[in-house]
């Protein structure tokens, strides 16, 4: 039979229209020999000559709805106007005793393989009712007697059934065993592509693996990198920062002073370079963490106010903070990263402000919540609209006055965005052009127990002034050994010391540091270099707390490792807190003052 479907049929769809097809040309062949054998032999019964006008119509129709693509519509038709057709036969020719009956089982085979499983079990039920209704019927004599009927139309009738039903076994068990091939070759191309899907992702594991290993090695290597350079740059500087300061006491020359001043400006401002790259990297590799500790929010603003207010006085600027909160309230946070937020949004505006006043004002937007604002005013050139929604990105540097060269990384607001949004808050700007700027950011700082902090001890809150007056007055004569390798270190160290009465020691390494403690010399503090030949800090620190006089005396790591890896580790061996280089005379103050008082009240304590 040629090929006359519509194109876009699957192959299953190709199959059921070619019997459908089949099926129509044998029934519908039959019925047209039926009609002319009944007309050759003078038997035009009416309902013999419409049942097989009935079957030759159905078949057309199936036929031509096949060839036009619908298929579910040419299977209804063929299944159920050949069951009109045969109950119409059935009932002319005597029922149950007619061969055509027999048809009814080929046609609910047609219903089951056609139609569904739904359609065949209605095929299968009105099939049996007719039967059974026309067995009643004709057992009761409520039938006609059968007409006359010719062996060979009864012999056609027979075979009719059985080719149609051949055709449908034939059809069917062929359809099943294309199902099972096609099942077959389905599960061996599955396996073949999962075969090939997990050679793929096996070998795109490795490249991760691979990639990933490269990543960790190119991680580390940055690390130990800026680890190192970091070192070698900060050892010099602390030399730098510290003898300036030693000098700035020691002479008087207003010209002398002055040039201090600028060596100590430019020290500062390579130290807040230094440290936006090793925040920026920290922030990067996700290493950055603040801490959670009871604070002043007074204090962190009288910190922020002191470092910058010698620079404001110099440029002529008013530097005001206003805290709408009780000063003495106690929060949860970090000190340290809120202080450096406040710091780089002060140094900024004081670095652009030629004129009038920077403010830092802070006030409370949910005490429950512990929700504050804090805004940094001032009255500089503004920044251009077109900049503002850049400003907080990495190495921008916006507005028309860093055209007139103010040094800058363009870091401290990035830094700033990633610590005010690692604090719970937001970040923000407003400003107009020739009209100054305000920056805003939010905070979350919970408040704190009723127990007081570490935050507060003495020394850490209470300024430079009250440190340095403090190592004056109460701990005047106590004993610091100064353990570092470097010789100008160990000068800055002793001018330091010395200024504010305290008598120093030094050691060049840790083996002599050790040498020192353990022959008696008996130290109120030590400060410890990491880095030395012959025995380093950490070593050093651990041999020293195995004596038993110095289990408690505060170590403190005073290092240019500054990663927040480095100071786990100090405090792992026994150190008891960790200063990064170069540090100011302040810092260092502030650290003596704080684990002096904590030694002295320790020992005051009732055991």
């Amino acid at each position: 039979m040629p090929d006359t479907s519509p194109p876009g049929f699957t192959l299953q769809e190709e199959r059921r229209s070619q019997f459908i097809r089949l099926a129509t040309w044998v029934a519908g062949g039959f019925a047209l020999i039926a009609i002319a054998v009944l007309e050759w032999r003078g038997m035009t019964e009416w309902r013999r000559l419409v049942a097989n006008l009935g079957v030759l119509a159905g078949m057309v129709a199936a036929n031509l709805l096949c060839r036009r693509g619908r298929v579910g519509a040419a299977a209804q038709v063929l299944v159920w106007s050949g069951f009109a057709a045969i109950t119409l036969v059935c009932y002319a020719t005597g029922g149950f005793r007619s061969a055509a009956s027999n048809l009814y089982l080929t046609l609910v085979a047609f219903a089951g393989w056609l139609l569904g499983l739904r359609q065949m079990v209605l095929a299968t039920v009105l099939a049996l009712a007719i039967m059974l209704g026309l067995f009643l019927l004709g057992a009761a004599g409520l039938l006609p007697p059968p007409a006359p009927t010719i062996a060979l139309l009864q012999f056609g009738t027979t075979w009719i059934g059985i080719v149609l039903g051949g055709m449908l076994f034939y059809f069917v068990v062929g359809e099943m065993h294309r199902s099972w091939l096609e099942e077959v070759a389905l599960r061996e191309r599955l396996k073949r592509a999962n075969d090939e899907l997990e050679a793929k992702v096996a070998q795109r594991t490795r490249e991760l693996q691979l990639a990933k290993e490269a990543a960790e090695r190119a991680s580390r290597a940055k690390g130990d990198f800026l680890a190192s350079m970091s070192h070698e740059i900060r050892t010099p500087l602390h030399a730098i920062l510290g003898l300036s300061e030693v000098l700035w006491r020691e002479v008087a020359e207003p010209a002398a002073r002055e040039r201090l001043a600028l060596v100590t400006q430019a020290s500062d401002h390579l130290l807040a370079l230094v440290n936006n790259v090793l925040d920026i990297s920290k922030i990067e590799s996700g290493k950055i963490e603040l801490a959670a500790v009871e604070m002043h929010l007074g204090n962190v603003f009288s910190r922020v106010l002191g470092m910058l207010r010698e620079e404001a006085r110099r440029k002529g600027l008013e530097l005001t903070g206003e805290l709408d909160v009780d000063a003495s309230r106690r929060v949860v946070g970090d000190p340290t990263r809120l202080g450096q937020v406040l710091l780089n949004f002060a140094a900024n505006a004081i670095k652009f402000a030629n004129r009038g006043a920077v403010s830092l004002r802070c006030r409370a937007l949910d005490d429950a919540a512990g929700l504050y604002r804090f805004e940094i005013e001032d009255s500089g050139p503004g920044v251009p609209e077109a900049d503002r929604a850049r400003i907080f990105e990495p190495f921008e540097q916006v507005g028309p006055a860093l055209q007139r060269a103010r040094a800058g990384s363009g870091l401290g607001l990035t830094i700033n965005r990633y610590l005010v949004h690692a604090m719970g808050g937001e970040i923000g700007l407003r400003s107009e052009p020739g009209a100054g700027s305000l920056f805003w950011f939010t905070a979350r700082l919970p408040a704190a127990p009723a127990a007081p902090g570490a935050e507060d001890d003495v020394g850490l809150t209470g300024g430079a002034d009250t440190a340095e007056h403090l190592l004056r007055t109460a701990f005047a004569g106590s004993r610091v050994l100064v353990v570092d390798d470097n010789e100008v270190n160990r000068i800055v160290a002793r001018a330091q010391l010395g200024a504010v009465g305290l008598e120093p020691d030094d050691a060049a390494d840790g083996l002599q540091a050790l040498e020192r403690v353990a022959g008696g010399v008996g130290y109120d503090i030590i400060l410890m270099d990491v880095h030395m030949p012959k025995l380093d800090g950490v070593e050093a620190t651990r041999r020293i707390r195995a004596l038993a006089p110095h289990r408690h005396t505060p170590i403190i790591a005073l290092t240019a490792d500054a990663f927040s890896a480095d100071r786990e580790r100090f405090l792992d061996a026994g150190m008891s807190d960790h200063l990064p280089k170069p540090l100011q005379a302040r810092q260092l103050y502030a650290m003596l003052a704080h684990w002096l008082a904590r030694a002295a009240s320790e020992r005051e304590a009732p055991a």
